[in-house]
């Protein structure tokens, strides 16, 4: 009885585990010359020719009342808060290091559907949206934290540190942030990790409204280009 036991408990502590840490598989390793340009791009700086990896019409979705063709000079102004090319490369950068997932007519799900006539019959590659309205509706959220990233006690690089947390997609409360007025976009979120409270800078973290993201490459005349960018609101 007590083997069994022990047992029970030890599939309780994995399956509670398992709940909190989810990772999920980045399909782009599965294509080579995806991988070689994605290298290229994300080592990309202002001076360099970074408009050959955009297509030469790329369609811009903020919320549901912006859907506009755009070209890709015009990207700057349109993704940068300070109209910044740097800033504005920084933004594709962010949510590329999390991953893809392969986009094809088998795999279409629910907001895909919203492009399906632009990405039918298209080999493509999406950023990965993980936290969906209902979640965020009863304060739930996925949130993608760095390798090595430290829990603190207090929102400051001397507080003590209360864990180390593992890279990962964690299932959390939607955290709270914590910014400043000289850099509103720069902060703290004070969050629920493993049972304790604490704060992560917020460089170490992907906000729950970045899942909401997406951002498509699909290949056209023999080369991968973004050529689609979907920001809802809050994003």
């Amino acid at each position: 009885m007590k083997i069994i036991f022990l047992f029970s408990c030890l599939l309780l502590h994995i399956s509670s585990a398992f709940s909190q840490q989810q990772y999920f598989n980045d399909e782009s390793k599965t294509d080579l010359s995806f991988t070689q340009t994605l290298d290229k791009f994300n080592s990309l700086k202002p001076s360099d020719n970074w408009k050959e990896f955009f297509a030469d019409s790329v369609y811009y979705v903020a919320v549901v009342d912006r859907q506009v063709w755009v070209k890709p000079s015009e990207l700057v102004k349109l993704i940068s808060y300070r109209k910044d090319e740097q800033e504005m490369l920084n933004f594709f950068h962010h949510h590329f290091r999390f991953g893809f997932r392969k986009v094809t007519n088998e795999t279409f799900d629910y907001e895909d559907g919203v492009f399906k006539t632009m990405l039918e019959n298209q080999y493509s590659f999406c950023t990965y949206p993980l936290t969906n309205k209902m979640d965020i509706e009863e304060g739930k959220c996925n949130c993608f934290v760095l390798t090595n990233a430290r829990l603190r006690e207090k929102p400051d690089t001397t507080s003590k540190i209360i864990s180390t947390i593992n890279n990962g997609c964690y299932y959390i409360d939607i955290p709270e942030f914590e910014g400043s007025e000289a850099n509103p976009f720069k902060g703290w979120y004070k969050m629920n990790l493993n049972g304790n409270t604490g704060y992560i800078y917020s460089e170490l973290v992907v906000p729950y409204t970045d899942y909401l993201t997406r951002i498509y490459w699909t290949f056209q005349k023999g080369k991968w280009k973004i050529s689609i960018i979907y920001l809802p609101a809050g994003c």
